[in-house]
């Protein structure tokens, strides 16, 4: 596992292994591994827009369970307040 995330953190910010472990090592608040979450959620909802949402389409991706309870949260968010607004 740590090689692994060092190994993300050096491709994703195009540094060597060694200066992506200090990033890693450094960063009290955990940056670093929150824009590689960011990253690969925004690939994941790519993934499910690209399908249009034929969930059947969609390839393995660690993120898209997130991804889709997201979409239909907003879905269900919107319908509640388009019924509020039309009482």
């Amino acid at each position: 596992m740590r090689l692994w995330t060092i190994s993300r953190i050096a491709e994703a910010f195009h540094v060597l292994p060694a200066v992506a472990e200090r990033l890693w090592l450094d960063d009290a608040d955990d940056t670093v591994l929150r824009i590689l979450e960011l990253r690969t959620y925004a690939a994941a909802k790519s993934s499910y827009d690209s399908v249009g949402g034929k969930v059947e389409k969609l390839e393995k991706h660690p993120m898209i369970d997130v991804v889709m309870a997201n979409v239909f949260a907003l879905q269900r968010e919107r319908l509640t307040d388009g019924a509020e607004g039309a009482k």
